[in-house]
């Protein structure tokens, strides 16, 4: 599929939005973290989805000044690997996370769902949602465009 086949992303809906380079060293850093040898075998199609959780703390961060909430889950769905440019460039991956409900309060914090996409060059590397809970309401003071980042 293309991007344009995951649907619906309205960009008025944008939450947060931010390109991320992936390096060869820093894929080396990724398998080092995980406690493993990088295979040679390209991206893992996982190592995207982390930039899911940090593009969401990174909106906190923004608005509140604390990188503080908690992921409760994500169901996501593969759809092509990423892939260094052919003389070993960076991969370029789109990540945008876009809210998909108003936050509910429970308790003394906020749920949220967001949806989420990776893409990278217009094919989509991921998509899926996301769950997430905050003790920071974010919704409707905060205009997306105040949280956009390219």
């Amino acid at each position: 599929p293309r991007v344009a086949d995951i649907g619906p992303f309205s960009l008025e809906n944008v939450f947060k939005r931010k390109k991320i380079s992936i390096t060869s060293e820093e894929l080396d850093f990724y398998y080092n973290f995980l406690g493993k040898e990088n295979n040679g075998e390209g991206i893992p199609m996982m190592y995207p989805a982390s930039f899911i959780v940090s593009s969401l703390l990174d909106a906190v961060s923004e608005k509140t000044g604390r990188p503080e909430g908690v992921l409760r889950g994500m169901d996501l769905v593969f759809h092509h690997q990423p892939k260094f440019g052919s003389k070993g460039e960076p991969a370029i991956i789109d990540t945008s996370v876009i809210s998909s409900s108003k936050p509910r309060e429970v308790g003394d914090v906020y749920l949220y769902n967001f949806k989420a996409l990776c893409s990278q060059e217009g094919e989509p590397i991921l998509s899926g949602k996301s769950r997430a809970f905050s003790k920071y309401k974010l919704g409707e003071e905060v205009k997306s465009s105040e949280l956009n980042v390219s």
